[in-house]
């Protein structure tokens, strides 16, 4: 055992000097393969982690933070659901699906050269080079390596641009329309972006498409004010796409008012399909003047509303308390004027008015024009036929003076014989007994009143062709529109009017209809797109196209516009509530000028306007103005439902014009459903 152990110390003495050796070879070795550690790419790796650290911190928050003395960081809007910088998939309305979409400010900022770096020879900067793959959030986008002022505090981004959007709005169809309004006319904007659900939407063409469920929405404008630095203003919505559930949609708010009578709109629906709704005032159930549309004269003090619907096993119910104080009013109005029909064209009154034993200036306007006094508070008036609206206005301190008076002067063809009571209905309708139509199909307006001038509505009326009832297109404060169903030969409308008090009117006409051809043609029209408010008589000169039985004017709209090379955004669809939101050509708007008479009008009266506020390739909703858009007449009227509704007849004119202000500047006030709007002293 002895001689064992001295055999293996023997060993040891050369079997260690062996490993040690081997162990210095091995990392000889392995240091010689690697590069020698380089200091100042340690301190260069930690100070980018850092940096990237910072960028993170920063763009993860609920909001963007920048220095602390110019935000406050404790606002935390709603999240953003997590960005895709990668082509867009998803097909956004009146967009081209092929269109590769990118991240329009922040990449392009990406794209721009490093002065600090030289450049490369023969390299052309390419702003849709796609961006890093990394990003430090993929939840927002990269903040800008300009390092610009960014503003995104709700309070202070509402004061450079407002939009559309109602912010954790309910909707219950995926196609949402959102138009941006910049209000800052000393700025320029450089850019724009907007991200629906982290996806970059570009051209953004003021359609969106929602996803079920909570969808987030981010705008982001670079601004730049002369000389100076540009900077971004940031804002972030909430709208949520139901399709499954009940939905209520209104206008009502918890709120007080100073007025007795309140008009709003309410509706229920689950995806498109409208349901019943209840409405009760004050435990009354109240009936719609017509469509979604209600009116309710109010208690003083507290009033409860409250909507119900139901469909199946669903129930939805919601409740608003309005409260009406009545203001007390120092302005004290003396005058004759009542609303009333009249069977002369020549009508007088007086009008006065004081405040506080100081006499208030009254201006009057008969139809949206002004009239002076034939004496001291006297005046003297021709009416035209129909409805007339007088207009008393005047201003004492902080308090304002507004009164409307309806005067009917009886229009001898409103209707087919006498009327046996005085105080029954007043009925003034387009239709023409004896008329003839090409084709099965007309659209008719009528606008009724009761003797005291209240406007009646769809739920007033009975309208019938050869005794089948007719449901009207639409019904509003102005007019209530029908289309009647012919057959061949001779056709019997009859209209019968019913106030609230039960006095009646009735109506009887005789229309003639003619088949239309094999292939349904039925005649021609013309028609054109105006822009006459802006300088631009036509964007589409007056052009004659056929027409067929039963066509759609969205369908005929959709192909003239096309044939011309324009694109368009749209709310409804072409089956449905059809309505041009806006037009889209490559520099369509070269020579804009709106003429100086009507801006001096449109400055007095919107409010927001600016003549800089459009894009040279488009023109549509609040441009230049918050009451701007798109309107059509049919024969000079005006109609109230949409371009879905509209059956055009052979030799009618169809004009699409483009409006300032809500129809007031080229006579189209009553296609508003807004008779509260005279129409201005010209037509542009």
């Amino acid at each position: 055992m002895a001689k064992w152990i001295e055999r293996i110390k023997k060993s040891c003495y050369y079997i260690v000097p062996i490993l040690l050796l081997l162990t210095s070879v091995i990392y000889v070795y392995y240091s010689a393969s690697s590069a020698p550690l380089d200091l100042s790419q340690r301190a260069e790796a930690s100070t980018m982690k850092l940096t990237g650290e910072a960028v993170s911190q920063k763009t993860n928050d609920d909001k963007p933070e920048q220095d602390n003395d110019e935000l406050d960081d404790t606002s935390t809007p709603e999240e953003t659901p997590p960005n895709d910088y990668s082509q867009q998939e998803i097909k956004q309305p009146a967009q081209d699906p092929n269109t590769t979409k990118k991240n329009a400010i922040s990449h392009k900022q990406q794209s721009k050269p490093n002065p600090d770096k030289p450049s490369t020879p023969n390299t052309t900067t390419n702003t849709k080079t796609k961006p890093p793959k990394k990003q430090p959030n993929p939840q927002k986008p990269e903040t800008p390596k300009d390092n610009y002022r960014v503003v995104d505090r709700a309070e202070e981004a509402n004061r450079y641009f407002v939009t559309t959007i109602k912010n954790n709005e309910v909707v219950t169809e995926p196609a949402y329309y959102v138009k941006i309004t910049h209000l800052d006319k000393d700025l320029v904007v450089k850019d724009e972006e907007v991200l629906i659900n982290g996806k970059a939407i570009e051209p953004f063409q003021g359609e969106l498409l929602l996803q079920e469920g909570k969808n987030s929405i981010r705008i982001t404008v670079l601004y730049q004010e002369k000389d100076k630095e540009p900077f971004y203003v940031v804002q972030e919505f909430i709208v949520h796409l139901n399709t499954t559930d009940i939905v209520i949609q209104t206008n009502l708010a918890n709120k007080v008012v100073h007025e007795e009578q309140i008009t709003f709109v309410a509706q229920a629906k689950i995806g498109k399909k409208k349901l019943p709704l209840t409405v009760e005032i004050n435990g009354e159930n109240k009936q719609p003047l017509g469509g979604a549309t209600y009116k309710t004269t109010l208690k003083e003090g507290e009033n409860q509303l409250v909507l119900k619907s139901a469909e199946g096993k669903l129930h939805k119910e919601e409740r608003f308390i309005i409260t009406f104080n009545k203001e007390k009013h120092t302005i004290h109005l003396e005058t004759n004027l009542h609303d009333q029909r009249v069977s002369q064209t020549d009508f007088s009154f007086y009008a006065q008015a004081s405040a506080d034993g100081t006499k208030v200036n009254v201006q009057v306007k008969l139809n949206g024009e002004v009239v002076s006094p034939t004496k001291q508070n006297q005046y003297a008036v021709t009416l035209l036929p129909g409805k007339n609206t007088i207009q008393l206005e005047g201003t004492h301190q902080a308090e304002q003076l507004n009164k409307q008076y309806i005067i009917f002067y009886q229009d001898p063809n409103g209707s087919e014989g006498p009327k046996e009571d005085p105080l029954a209905p007043i009925v003034v309708t387009d239709l023409v007994s004896g008329s003839e139509v090409q084709g099965s199909m007309k659209n008719i307006n009528i606008n009724a009143q009761s003797s005291d001038g209240s406007t009646l509505y769809e739920r007033h009326m009975k309208v019938s062709v050869n005794d089948k009832q007719l449901s009207a297109i639409w019904t509003d404060d102005e007019k209530t529109s029908y289309r009647l169903i012919l057959q061949e030969g001779e056709n019997i409308v009859k209209i019968k009017v019913q106030d609230d008090n039960g006095r009646t009117t009735n109506l009887i006409y005789t229309v003639y209809s003619k088949l239309a051809k094999e292939d349904g043609y039925i005649g021609d029209i013309t028609i054109s797109v105006e822009a006459s408010t802006i300088g631009i008589p036509y964007l589409i000169p007056p052009t004659k196209v056929p027409v067929y039985e039963k066509q759609e004017g969205s369908i005929l709209l959709d192909k003239l516009l096309k044939q011309h090379g324009f694109t368009y955004s749209n709310t409804g669809n072409i089956q449905q509530s059809f309505y041009i939101a806006r037009i889209a050509k490559p520099n369509m708007l070269q020579h804009v000028a709106i003429p100086q008479d009507l801006w001096d009008i449109v400055q007095k009266e919107a409010d927001y306007y600016s003549e800089t506020d459009y894009d040279v390739n488009s023109l549509g909703e609040m441009d230049f103005t918050n009451g701007a858009g798109w309107m059509y007449s049919i024969n000079d009227v005006y109609p109230n439902y949409g371009f879905s509704d509209a059956r055009f007849l052979d030799g009618d004119v169809v004009r699409i014009r483009y409006t300032l202000y809500y129809g007031q500047d080229i006579n189209g006030f009553g296609g508003l459903g807004n008779s509260y709007r005279p129409n201005w002293p010209k037509e542009w």
